[in-house]
């Protein structure tokens, strides 16, 4: 049982608003409100400072610990494991398909390429971007198969993307060191050392801000997990 499978059968049955009084919150409703959405979290709201003037997630997390009999030294440590696992998974490479068109600018606003960035890759889901190669590839052949043969943009385009032309193939980047070429057809017809692209994008004092103006590679990801 993991510290918050325990803390949640520790605090069950138990009236939220009192347990927040007896933590020092004057609104205990916000209180109780705070104390179910940190333990409902996911990952018990690792990495986030989760500030409510008057404790952090982890102050939050050992207060509720030592209310309800569980061992300070197993808290700490089950938190740090918690934040531990967050900073992995966070910086775990996220494999992605990129759809190679072979864009030229010429004089196209970057504001309208900016927007349109985000329709030049197909995400994978995360609990297919975990499998090994071989168990991963059928999805990707199947994501990238229903992508090309879907209408794409208000033009219902088939084989193409609106604003960056004709696809070509489509780059598959498993991790940082194997990337794949599929054809239309979901056919591996080569693998490349590395494959670098210039990508749109906007800035606000030097911060880039997202100005995605589509989800459509979100819904192809969809169309295949349900499947």
């Amino acid at each position: 049982m993991n510290l918050q499978e325990l803390l949640k059968e520790k605090l069950c049955g138990r009236d939220l608003n009192v347990v927040a009084g007896e933590l020092g919150y004057g609104n205990r409703e916000k209180g109780a409100l705070r104390i179910q959405g940190l333990i409902e979290s996911k990952n018990l709201g690792a990495n986030q400072p989760g500030f409510d003037f008057k404790y952090s997630n982890k102050e939050l997390l050992l207060k509720l610990c030592d209310l309800v009999g569980i061992d300070r030294a197993y808290c700490e440590e089950n938190i740090y494991l918690v934040n531990a696992e967050h900073l992995i998974e966070d910086r775990r490479f996220k494999p992605t398909i990129f759809i190679a068109t072979g864009f030229k600018r010429q004089n196209e606003p970057i504001i309208a390429l900016a927007m349109m960035e985000s329709s030049r890759y197909i995400r994978i889901a995360d609990e297919i971007g975990k499998l090994p190669l071989r168990q991963q590839l059928p999805y990707v052949k199947e994501l990238v198969i229903r992508h090309y043969n879907r209408p794409h943009g208000e033009e219902k385009l088939i084989g193409a993307l609106p604003l960056w032309g004709k696809i070509q193939s489509y780059i598959y980047h498993y991790n940082e060191f194997t990337v794949l070429e599929l054809n239309h057809d979901g056919v591996v017809v080569g693998s490349l050392a590395k494959h670098d692209h210039p990508r749109a994008t906007m800035s606000v004092k030097g911060r880039e801000i997202s100005v995605s103006a589509t989800s459509e590679s979100q819904e192809v990801q969809g169309a295949v997990l349900a499947s």
